[in-house]
């Protein structure tokens, strides 16, 4: 596993254990690795970007679990998806009300959550929806329809 695949993962634990003040400790302290996991990914897309742009028109599309949810209050300290959007990206959440983004429902003590999802780069995001049926995760999985200019 990648440093960056790993820091995006860090965080959770407690709020899957259903901890949320806990969960808000957890998420302040782990937020320089999503940070630094986010940094990561743009420097190596710059560098893809300079290499292949060369030739061919470039479109990068980050996706996964972020384990952030750059609209709720709780994650303000975590300027992951800004550091996407400095590098030039689109978070193809933008606009899309959050009951229509969650990605990971409420279970007990913790709120629903949007973790799940994409930053786009050279296109735009055209729709981003969320597969509520025949999930094998705790996770919905996630659709993204890109407009390549």
């Amino acid at each position: 596993m990648s440093d960056w695949q790993k820091h995006l993962q860090a965080a959770l634990g407690f709020l899957e254990l259903g901890m949320l003040d806990e969960a808000v400790g957890e998420i302040e302290a782990t937020a320089p690795e999503r940070e630094e996991a986010a940094h990561q990914l743009v420097t190596h897309a710059a560098e893809m970007e300079k290499f292949y742009g060369k030739r061919w028109r470039v479109v990068i599309v980050i996706a996964g679990d972020f384990n952030t949810d750059p609209p709720d209050p709780q994650f303000a300290v975590d300027n992951t998806l800004g550091i996407f959007r400095e590098g030039g990206f689109q978070w193809a959440w933008e606009d899309v009300p959050r009951e229509s983004r969650v990605t990971i429902p409420s279970k007990g003590k913790y709120p629903d959550a949007s973790f799940d999802g994409f930053v786009v780069k050279g296109a735009a995001a055209a729709a981003s929806e969320v597969l509520r049926e025949g999930s094998v995760s705790d996770h919905y999985p996630v659709l993204l329809r890109l407009v390549v200019p």
